[in-house]
């Protein structure tokens, strides 16, 4: 498929920029999403995955289409990589520092990702793979590290005195970086736009029973067998974690989302107290091996936004992150 061909199947026009391109992708999607034409519906499921590839191809080609007045003729690599269309994207021009922004290969899935353009990007859900974000900021994780590790003569892990500490580092530095990089607001409108007219948005998310390294009373397995569907439970925020209870003080455990970028949506969102949060089951799960801890309970997390508005605390952020590095550089180097 070529640039031209995936605007005809979009049903757009050489004159339409990305954001119509985006606007019309998510109309089309709503109708022939395997959620909205069904799983069985093999013609839908074929356009649909038609409509990805031609998403895919003109992302791209607004990403690395030259920007107006740039010049003509022959130049070089780094001018090409300078001048891309990075205006379709939002900054957080008080990040700590840039990111490489990746998108995948319109030839083939398969195929390595493809480097488009570098700065203090927010991940945007249309077009970045969260995937490919989180590869992004590990990269930048590691050449902080490595750049202190130089500055001491250090040039491999093997010569690394104490290399654990490294790996902890990143873990941390990885968690600090995606932060300044998501907007939870507008991500959660992103992601939810193609299937919910929301407010409130929708988010799906589980509890496992877990019985590991002790013997779970009768009386807990019979408040998991007991529970409806459809039964509200009571959310806590806890170390950056969401733990859910029922109305007499039981807690289930803390929930589990199906896709890793909601932990760096839901929970800030809540943090803040930038939006409140309604949790039901929804479907009672593998009940029969409740003995063998490997029950689960299928949650609905209903986000509605507050009055209070959400801040993305950047400087606070930044200051973690300085603070880290020189405590890694101060006790593993």
């Amino acid at each position: 498929m070529n640039e031209q061909e995936a605007r005809r199947l979009l049903q757009l026009d050489e004159q339409a920029d990305f954001a119509a391109v985006r606007q019309q992708y998510r109309r089309l999607m709503m109708q022939y999403h395997p959620d909205a034409a069904g799983a069985e519906n093999e013609a839908a499921l074929e356009m649909a995955k038609r409509l990805n590839e031609a998403y895919r191809l003109l992302k791209l080609a607004a990403l690395t289409s030259p920007e107006p007045g740039e010049r003509k003729g022959r130049k070089t690599g780094a001018e090409k990589r300078s001048k891309t269309r990075t205006t379709i994207l939002r900054q957080n021009r008080k990040a700590y520092c840039s990111r490489d922004l990746y998108v995948a290969s319109p030839l083939h899935e398969d195929l390595p990702p493809m480097r488009v353009a570098r700065g203090r990007f927010y991940w945007d859900p249309d077009v970045e793979d969260f995937r490919l974000f989180l590869r992004s900021v590990y990269r930048e994780c590691n050449d902080l590290l490595e750049e202190l590790e130089r500055k001491h003569g250090y040039y491999s892990r093997s010569e690394l005195p104490r290399p654990a500490l490294h790996d902890r580092c990143i873990q941390k530095l990885l968690h600090l970086l995606a932060q300044e990089w998501i907007d939870p607001p507008a991500a959660l409108v992103q992601l939810c736009r193609e299937k919910q007219a929301g407010p409130p948005f929708h988010v799906e998310g589980t509890v496992a029973f877990s019985s590991a390294n002790r013997t779970p009373s009768a009386e807990e397995m019979r408040i998991w067998r007991d529970i409806p569907e459809g039964a509200v439970l009571l959310p806590q925020l806890s170390d950056m974690r969401l733990l859910v209870w029922n109305e007499t003080g039981y807690r289930f455990g803390h929930v589990f989302f199906d896709e890793d970028y909601w932990y760096y949506i839901v929970i800030p969102l809540l943090l803040q107290e930038a939006a409140r949060v309604k949790i039901t089951v929804k479907k009672k799960l593998a009940m029969s091996q409740l003995s063998a801890g490997k029950a689960m309970l299928a949650l609905d997390l209903q986000l509605s936004h507050t009055e209070k508005k959400f801040h993305l605390q950047t400087e606070r952020i930044n200051e973690e992150i300085s603070g880290l590095l020189h405590r890694y550089e101060s006790k593993a180097l």
